[in-house]
């Protein structure tokens, strides 16, 4: 699955999490507030719009900026209470689409007609997890999700101050604007809600330092009809099912596999582990984290390839045998075979200490 517009951060992750913000967590849970008297009351009549409604539809414009680039793209949304979702990310190579209808969770990618779905076993929780997160293996567990929309749920949950600060015109339609702050002093930045007088969110912007993020929400439909085809996985598509185990301990993982676990000791301590077998690749991950530093580490086996491009990697030696280092948007990867088996290291730190890092692995 290609890696599209992951600026400044994955744009379907940031349009879920908006797209769940926007909602006002009407269609998946409460959503208290606390602040001045009229930003309050407003931000109350929003939830109440938007928590009645059964189905809802938008086209929406994300646009993300780091204060240095930027990049601008265009989505489709449809929400169904209680646990369907579908996103279309559009690609001049052609749509990437995010769904789930609360029994299986997929992602369509238009230009290879591929699509791959994600059991949820019987529970909506994980609905938008693994195509957040790139539906690779290498990702699945990838840690620092805050985009995901269940975290977002949990930090509105918190108390944040709402606050108008003046009226707008947004594409012809008069708003009032209304500014969210958080209360608790971990947490940074702001969220601006543009809504009418029908209690519609025309805009939303969050803003953290110079990493600003708008979306535009234009022919929003309130309690249309939505056939429920249109939250199941294309048929028609080349379809691979992924199934993932996930395990707490490293000797739970390395029981729920046959391959030889390696692990990293020392100053490192395991976090979770999972398994994932796609098409009939099974790849098992390990995710540690470096005391005192919280930085992140995986691990990788599998008797199959790895999801790195080898094409584009740089030749290195790893305790005396060949190896291929592979950048990353973050970090860098290695990997080599031995023994039948491919194994890799993935974290962000430098080609050196990457190398490192697989050599106390290999040794």
């Amino acid at each position: 699955m290609p890696d599209r517009g992951r600026f400044p951060a994955t744009l379907a992750a940031v349009a879920l999490a908006v797209l769940a913000l926007a909602l006002a967590a009407g269609l998946t849970g409460a959503l208290p507030f606390a602040g001045q008297s009229d930003g309050d009351a407003l931000v109350e009549s929003v939830r109440d719009r938007y928590e009645s409604a059964e189905t809802y539809t938008a086209e929406v414009t994300v646009n993300a900026t780091d204060g240095t680039a930027t990049e601008t793209r265009n989505l489709s949304v449809a929400h169904a209470a209680p646990n369907s979702s579908r996103l279309t990310l559009e690609d001049e190579g052609g749509d990437v689409v995010y769904g789930t209808n609360g029994t299986v969770a997929w992602v369509y990618d238009e230009a290879n007609d591929t699509a791959r779905v994600y059991p949820l076993n019987g529970s909506a929780s994980n609905a938008t997890d693994h195509p957040a997160r790139n539906g690779t293996a290498w990702n699945s567990t990838d840690a620092g999700n805050d985009t995901h929309p269940a975290n977002l749920s949990t930090y509105l949950e918190e108390n944040v101050s709402a606050t108008v600060v003046g009226s707008e015109t947004v594409r012809g339609a008069g708003t009032t604007v209304v500014r969210l702050e958080p209360e608790n002093e971990s947490r940074e930045g702001t969220t601006t809600l543009w809504v009418d007088d029908d209690d519609r969110v025309h805009r939303l912007r969050t803003t953290r330092g110079e990493n600003v993020t708008t979306v535009e929400f234009r022919d929003q439909h309130f309690n249309a009809s939505i056939h429920e085809s249109t939250f199941r996985p294309p048929t028609d598509a080349a379809v691979t099912v992924a199934v993932t185990e996930r395990y707490d301990s490293f000797d739970a993982a390395q029981a729920g596999t046959d391959v030889e676990l390696r692990s990293l000791d020392g100053d490192y301590e395991f976090v979770e582990a999972a398994t994932v077998t796609r098409g009939g690749a099974t790849v098992t991950t390990q995710q540690y984290t470096e005391t005192g530093t919280n930085a992140t580490v995986a691990l990788a086996a599998t008797a199959d390839s790895l999801p790195y491009d080898a094409e584009n990697g740089t030749s290195v030696t790893v305790d005396g045998a060949d190896a291929t280092y592979v950048e990353r948007d973050e970090g860098g990867a290695v990997f080599w075979t031995e023994d039948g088996l491919t194994r890799g290291v993935a974290a962000d730190v430098s080609r050196e200490e990457l190398v490192e890092l697989a050599e106390d692995v290999r040794s």
